[in-house]
């Protein structure tokens, strides 16, 4: 293996035709880089980031960018330039568009919430020269390519071929296996997983063995990121919150939250809706409540909004959920403040139309949500200090996700900071999951190589003080970006991490497979 010079925190990955050039995402840019050397090229800036991208002979790539809830399909010239939306998709509809070989016509599939209930999404085709598309199939599939003549999709665990005709845009037979055992992530909230697989077009097929949705291991780590415990099996490990006391973890394991014995890794269910998705776990702070959303309906029976509504329950899961909010409005929470009377949440209906804001929700008195921080920018994952005094958060208002401090005055009814101008910016290569040691004296997060980084920080006065930033270890283990993949102790010299090893062995993870001419044995 060889690293591409300036390329942290890439992602989205695809290659040129002629195989010499490697697109992708970063710092909310199109980029381009020459595999040979040499820097990257920036090709245009984006609004989001991008749920896959093709490239074709005559130098167009096209991106399935997301924009809010709402992915549209883009063009951009491979020299650089605008994007250009192409393509007629509906909400959430729009995901890791492929070429066909005419280098007009591309096929794209469905985003995660058209998705049925049997896992099935809606492939697409549409061109480069005309808004319409044209419904191909449903698959239980997530990442669909094309070559010699098939559509390829994992399923179940099962790598599948079906017969197409890309001139006709029509399948011509029933799939069939080709290979079995392919790993792969994502999924959940009745989505399939992404298979890990690709096929190129010279015959040539990879793929990952391994069990779909398998998941990850939970490893204690201390600050140099050496193994020190493990804590149960391995599990589809979707987001995680450690109890004040560390000894419970609170986890989404695929659709539903389990609390998991630290000492024993023993696991019990939270949540018991099999219909709906349950995430973002946050204890109050006795440990005797845990905040959570939910993709299910109001148990009043009106609403049905997905991901939509705040619950609470106790943590020891003698009680039913109690809702918390209930609008239409996208929404996770991200924590509780010490003394129990707040909640801290965040909520795409910005007044402006941009980004993502914070919202205190007040759990005495009358329970009405008071803004807190709204700005053009996207905000989230905002923890309060210990003390109650600051809040730690992760925005983009620089371009790239940073991680920023901003005093707090405790007052649910100012519903604002105690005073913009003390914000502090904390991280300088990126930052996302920020989270304090229970004393207030370090924060932690996660800069854009996923390396966890550390900031003592002084909070005697009211202007806090900040050390320096320290790189500990690198997080391995961690695709899902969009929730919480680890925490830490209460002393600040464990850290509960995901893990793609296996603690207790080591054991990596099977190598890649490589099928060289898959078609042969098509013909056999």
């Amino acid at each position: 293996m060889q690293p591409l010079a300036a390329t942290e925190g890439a992602f989205n990955i695809f290659w040129s035709p002629d195989s010499r050039f490697l697109g992708f995402v970063a710092d909310r840019k199109l980029k381009k880089i020459d595999t040979s050397g040499g820097p990257p090229t920036t090709l245009s800036d984006l609004e989001s980031g991008i749920g896959g991208g093709t490239w074709n002979r005559n130098g167009v790539i096209v991106l399935a960018v997301f924009v809010g809830q709402s992915p549209k399909i883009q063009a951009v010239s491979a020299n650089g330039g605008a994007p250009a939306t192409v393509a007629s998709t509906a909400p959430n509809e729009g995901v890791r568009p492929w070429f066909l070989p005419d280098g007009r016509r591309f096929l794209y599939g469905g985003g995660n919430d058209a998705v049925g209930r049997d896992g099935r999404r809606p492939l697409y085709a549409a061109s480069l020269d005309s808004p319409e598309r044209v419904k191909i199939a449903e698959l239980r599939a997530s990442n669909v390519q094309y070559a010699h003549g098939h559509l390829l999709f994992a399923q179940d665990g099962t790598l599948m071929a079906q017969p197409f005709d890309h001139r006709r845009l029509a399948t011509t037979g029933d799939a069939f296996p080709i290979a079995e055992n392919i790993a792969g992530g994502g999924g959940g909230s009745g989505r399939p997983p992404v298979g890990f697989f690709s096929v190129s077009d010279t015959g040539i097929l990879v793929y990952q063995p391994g069990a779909p949705g398998a998941g990850v291991w939970l490893a204690w780590v201390d600050r140099a990121g050496k193994v020190i415990g493990s804590v149960g099996d391995r599990a589809d490990y979707r987001t995680l919150a450690l109890s004040p006391d560390a000894s419970k973890v609170a986890a989404a394991i695929g659709n539903d939250l389990w609390i998991v014995d630290a000492s024993r890794g023993v696991r019990t269910r939270f949540t018991f809706d099999g219909t709906a998705q349950e995430s973002s776990p946050v204890w109050s702070a006795d440990g005797g409540r845990i905040a959570f959303v939910s993709s299910q309906q109001d148990k009043s029976g009106g609403g049905d909004s997905p991901q939509s509504r705040i619950y609470q329950k106790s943590s020891n899961g003698t009680e039913t959920e109690e809702l918390l909010v209930g609008d239409e409005v996208a929404k996770v929470p991200w924590d509780w403040s010490r003394d129990g009377r707040l909640l801290l949440y965040g909520s795409s209906a910005s007044p402006i139309g941009v980004g993502a804001d914070f919202v205190l929700l007040p759990l005495l008195g009358d329970r009405k949500p008071r803004p807190l921080l709204t700005t053009p920018f996207g905000e989230t994952r905002g923890k309060f200090s210990p003390d109650g005094r600051w809040i730690a958060y992760e925005s983009d208002e620089s371009g790239n996700n940073e991680i920023y401090v901003i005093p707090f005055s405790g007052d649910a009814n100012a519903g604002r900071p105690r005073a913009a101008a003390g914000k502090l910016r904390v991280s300088t290569n990126g930052g996302t999951m920020p989270r304090w040691r229970r004393d207030g004296k370090e924060l932690f997060f996660l800069d854009s190589n996923d390396t966890l980084m550390a900031v003592t920080v002084d909070a005697r006065s009211d202007a806090l003080q900040l050390g320096e930033v320290t790189p500990l270890f690198a997080v391995r283990g961690s695709p899902i970006r969009s929730q919480y993949t680890y925490d830490v102790s209460p002393d600040g010299q464990r850290f509960l991490v995901t893990s793609e090893q296996d603690p207790r062995s080591g054991a990596p993870s099977p190598p890649i497979t490589i099928v060289v001419n898959w078609l042969e044995g098509l013909r056999k």
